[in-house]
């Protein structure tokens, strides 16, 4: 069974990635002021003082060293460490609004691929799309821009990252073309 991996360009990832880490910065700060204004026990005070050290080493280290992947790693950690606190003074909705924006993050960070089978065409979306080739009229990769041409007239264009590396043009469009062609 032959398959093409297409990585599609995400010009969206940085914004997500601060957005993370302004988010981390309001939980701080959030928590620090809860430190300060409620009455709290010892250990909900040492959990809330780790949360915050937590998020604190998190935004320096990713400004210092730009290291994505420990850095996505310990947002994840950061954000599961937030949601368990906010749940465990009583917090439920603070939790609930973390874990989300943290699922969110998970989904929005994802490396958008498009994987074209012989069988069907596996498109990025939330959630994950299979396209069967009965219902695509023409599938190009022309000069890194792919073009998802649907028999109901709907178009998907998307450009590839041009940081990944992608097929062979020809070979792949050849690919398409047949698949296309015994779908009809």
């Amino acid at each position: 069974m032959a398959s093409f991996h297409l990585i599609l360009k995400n010009d969206k990832r940085k914004f997500y990635k601060s957005f993370s880490i302004f988010i981390l910065v309001l939980n701080a700060l959030a928590i620090c002021l809860f430190l300060y204004y409620l009455p709290q026990t010892v250990v909900q005070q040492a959990s809330a003082i780790i949360c915050v050290v937590l998020s604190v080493s998190v935004i320096v280290y990713r400004e210092k060293m730009k290291s994505s992947r420990f850095t996505e790693a310990g947002i994840y950690a950061v954000m599961a460490a937030l949601t368990i606190y906010w749940a465990f003074i009583g917090y439920w909705w603070a939790a609930v609004v973390v874990l989300v924006l943290a699922l969110l993050y998970r989904f929005a960070n994802k490396i958008p691929e498009v994987i074209v089978t012989d069988q069907h065409v596996v498109y990025p979306s939330f959630p994950m799309k299979l396209i069967p080739w009965n219902s695509l009229s023409n599938l190009v990769l022309k000069d890194g821009l792919l073009t998802i041409d649907f028999r109901n007239n709907k178009i998907i264009q998307q450009l590839l990252d041009p940081a990944a590396k992608s097929p062979d043009e020809q070979e792949i469009n050849d690919f398409c073309r047949i698949q296309i062609g015994r779908a009809r």
